[in-house]
Parts: C-alpha cells; structure tokens; sequence
C-alpha cells in the first residue's frame, strides 16, 4: 500500500512505548527493525 515508512514509525512507536507485558513483542520488532536500517544501509 506504499505506507512503508508509516508502518516503519509505528513499529518504533511501539517499541519505544511498548507497556511491560509486551517488552517480549518489542524487543523482537526492535531487533527485527535493526536487520532493516542495516539492509537499507548496505544499498
């Protein structure tokens, strides 16, 4: 749908404000965001 980089920032919307039941969700979406920002970096 071309929203990328909406969907990009409410990941990391919810990483940074994720409540602590979900700091388990989080910590996967934040490593999965860094193999991103590291892939896009390498082009």
């Amino acid at each position: 749908m071309d929203r990328y980089t909406d969907a990009l920032a409410a990941f990391r919307n919810f990483v940074k404000f994720a409540p602590p039941e979900y700091r388990y969700h989080a910590a996967v979406i934040q490593e999965k965001l860094r193999n991103l920002d590291k892939e896009e970096s390498e082009d």
